[in-house]
């Protein structure tokens, strides 16, 4: 057997080569592909890190023929990290070329998924939902993933007019601001989440807290909330006054908010309240928003063939133009 190689990505090495675009349209790709069944999806598997610490490691596979790849997501997740450290960070994909199973690419995978999820998925969710040329975005979390966030939005809803920001250090807000200050768009920092929720088209909650951030007596008719943290931030009451809720993926997230009180404040929600998932409304099975009057959720806790279709995409652009680091194996 020859030599084999592969390449390692780094994250400005990804940044130079993958676009928000790229991200949407791929996100959308494997939603598709998924709703087909040509995705397979590995059981992901949680690993404690054994110290008594709530912080874990979870493994996410995925084979994805129509690409002939496959690959594997290591994230860590540290709800007690250690001083100066993140919540999340150091995350990689690894990439392999299912007719060889040679491996191709070690990608860091921390600008990927904050990338696809916030502003990828969450994007794709919005646009089966929301009401025709929505105005007003409200973003309460301004991390990474509301960041990101951002920018998938602007992206997609050219007619977007005014963001409102809203985190618990107003600075992070600021930034966004300043990042995006020559869109065309009014950035507006809010002081309350409740002044940030109120008359807004679209309502996405990607905060870190644990607690609950939005009342559900906030959330009117024509809304659409994209909660990208389950329903961690938002009441989860809202699904009860939803007229659709609507999930990434059955298989993917039932489980997730039928048996994790985490994700639900202890409020049982049950199959029964959900309308539909996302590839059913890509593929036409099921109608997204019907009327200027509805309120629909969505909710998605993400996929790992999200992040291996972005890395393979990265991978081959890469290559193309001679980015990254090779390693011999």
């Amino acid at each position: 057997m020859e030599k084999k190689e592969l390449l390692y990505l780094s994250s400005a090495d990804v940044e130079s080569v993958l676009s928000r675009r790229d991200v949407i349209d791929t996100v959308e790709k494997i939603f598709r592909q998924a709703g087909e069944e040509s995705v397979v999806l590995g059981q992901n598997s949680f690993l404690s890190t054994g110290d008594g610490k709530p912080n874990r490691f979870i493994a996410m596979p995925v084979s994805i023929p129509q690409e002939k790849v496959l690959g594997l997501k290591w994230i860590n997740i540290y709800n007690q990290p250690a001083e100066g450290y993140p919540f999340s960070h150091g995350n990689l994909v690894l990439v392999n070329d299912t007719e060889t199973g040679s491996p191709l690419a070690v990608v860091s995978a921390t600008n990927i998924t904050t990338m696809r999820t916030a502003g990828g998925h969450g994007v794709i969710g919005a646009r089966c939902l929301v009401k025709k040329d929505p105005k007003i975005l409200s973003v309460i979390g301004c991390g990474g993933q509301g960041c990101n966030g951002v920018g998938g939005f602007l992206e997609e809803f050219k007619s977007l007019e005014e963001i409102r920001l809203y985190d618990a250090y107003p600075a992070a807000c600021e930034v966004i601001a300043q990042m995006y200050s020559e869109s065309g768009v009014e950035f507006k920092v809010c002081s309350t989440v409740k002044e940030a929720v109120e008359g807004c088209d679209i309502l996405m909650t990607c905060s870190s807290s644990c607690e609950i951030l939005v009342e559900k007596d906030w959330v009117k008719p024509g809304m659409t909330v994209i909660a990208i943290n389950g329903f961690q931030d938002i009441d989860p009451e809202v699904v009860r006054l939803a007229d659709k809720w609507v999930i990434g993926m059955w298989q993917e997230d039932l489980l997730h908010y039928t048996t994790s009180s985490d994700l639900t404040h202890g409020i049982k929600l049950d199959e029964s309240m959900v309308y539909s998932d996302i590839p059913e409304l890509l593929s036409g099975k099921k109608a997204g928003r019907e009327n200027d009057e509805e309120i629909l959720i969505y909710s998605h806790m993400g996929m790992g063939a999200f992040d291996v279709a972005c890395a393979n995409i990265a991978y081959t652009r890469a290559k193309e133009k001679g980015i990254g680091t090779i390693l011999e194996i």
